[in-house]
């Protein structure tokens, strides 16, 4: 069956695919060619990627990933593979204030350490700051009886380091990193950081978000939009979830995004998430 499906794409990659893939080692404008090339060349990327031994060889072949403007050529791949769940997603985020909210309130009522978080999003009135605080406090409410390697189970605070990265200054990015990178090391051996959500700025004041992998960093609009492009990059770069926090990865996959996931692959945590948001 690989021998087929492998002789079917070699069959739809001609030479003018292989020229735009040329051309979008250097070529970065005007926009509308590098729209076509980009285009021209989607069968043979996908190819590539799948084939790929590690993001190094991915972005290797395709250095335009690394490009900060290049976070909608993502999305373009993404759409085609997914259509419509980018709409899914934006349509759905904004249910969660109303849907989670008692569930939040009662694992905030047993574990008070998160207590002040959980107040100071009831009295949030941006409504971006409400999306970031609400972010935070998933991992509160999902993570809960989920274990990734023997009896190891990740703590909230390291779950929520893992879905997004808090630092004070655009300067702590590479040493909080480094310790992120230590901390997977020590408890999965050799793991490479997948794509990070990290929010620069203070609780009173975040005046960033950006989406980091490979040594690329792309500049989402807000902490929404930084979810939202970190699953595109995921997907189209054929990456793992972090495994401290992949239960709350496959919610949002599976609720916000409506990308199905197999039931073997859902953790009990996401399981019960799941069912207990439409009760």
């Amino acid at each position: 069956m690989r021998y087929f499906i492998l002789h079917f794409i070699s069959c739809c990659i001609d030479e003018d695919q292989l020229n735009a893939r040329e051309w979008l080692l250097y070529g970065r404008s005007p926009i509308d060619l590098l729209r076509l090339k980009w285009d021209a060349c989607y069968v043979l990327r996908r190819s590539d990627i799948d084939n790929a031994k590690d993001l190094v060889e991915i972005l290797h072949l395709y250095p335009i990933f690394k490009d900060p403007k290049a976070a909608f050529l993502i999305e373009l791949d993404f759409e085609k593979m997914f259509p419509g769940t980018t709409s899914n997603f934006y349509t759905w985020f904004p249910m969660l204030h109303q849907k989670l909210n008692n569930l939040i309130k009662s694992a905030v009522s047993k574990d008070k350490a998160y207590q002040p978080l959980y107040e100071a999003y009831q009295k949030a009135t941006d409504g971006q700051r409400k999306d970031y605080y609400l972010c935070m406090l998933l991992p509160v409410i999902i993570q809960t009886n989920y274990r990734v390697k023997g009896s190891w189970k990740p703590s909230v605070k390291e779950t929520q380091d893992s879905f997004i990265l808090e630092v004070q200054t655009p300067g702590d990015i590479e040493v909080k990193i480094e310790q992120r990178l230590k901390s997977l090391k020590e408890k999965f051996g050799e793991t490479s950081l997948q794509s990070q959500i990290v929010a620069v700025g203070t609780d009173e004041s975040l005046r960033a978000a950006l989406v980091i992998f490979g040594g690329a960093e792309y500049a989402a609009e807000n902490i929404v939009h930084a979810v939202c492009m970190c699953m595109h990059i995921t997907y189209v770069l054929n990456l793992q979830y972090a495994p401290d926090c992949k239960p709350l990865w496959l919610f949002i996959q599976s609720y916000l995004f409506k990308i199905p996931a197999s039931i073997v692959e859902l953790p009990k945590s996401t399981r019960d998430m799941l069912k207990a948001i439409d009760n």
